[in-house]
């Protein structure tokens, strides 16, 4: 397995914890509970960790997900947002953008195309 399809699977099984009442995460701030304490969140990672079999940490899971969303498309203020990151350069070092991944942003912008002509 890859270390992505392994967080995808430990994020699966934080959801499932958070869905099943035993956790809860309040992402907008609102009046319907509060956020997670740190150690609440260290005890949900440490049996995640117990369930999928290798060690991870909340801060990776975060990365994961910013890298993961941001290959999906989120555009990166979204991603910045729900991170709570105050300017797009952080957000940015989450998203650990490969060669393949900015090479497509390129290609789909049309950027390539256009210097072709120069490289050749």
């Amino acid at each position: 397995m890859t270390p992505t399809h392994d967080l995808n699977l430990a994020g699966q099984q934080l959801a499932k914890i958070l869905q099943s009442g035993r956790g809860y995460v309040n992402l907008w701030g609102g009046r319907v509970g509060r956020p997670l304490s740190y150690s609440n969140v260290d005890r949900i990672v440490g049996r995640t960790q117990q369930r999928v079999g290798f060690h991870f940490t909340a801060h990776l899971l975060r990365h994961t997900y910013a890298t993961l969303a941001y290959r999906d498309g989120v555009q990166l203020e979204v991603i910045g947002a729900l991170l709570t990151h105050r300017s797009p350069a952080s957000t940015l070092v989450y998203t650990h953008p490969t060669a393949e991944d900015l090479r497509g942003v390129l290609a789909e912008r049309g950027v390539l195309e256009k210097v072709a002509d120069l490289i050749r």
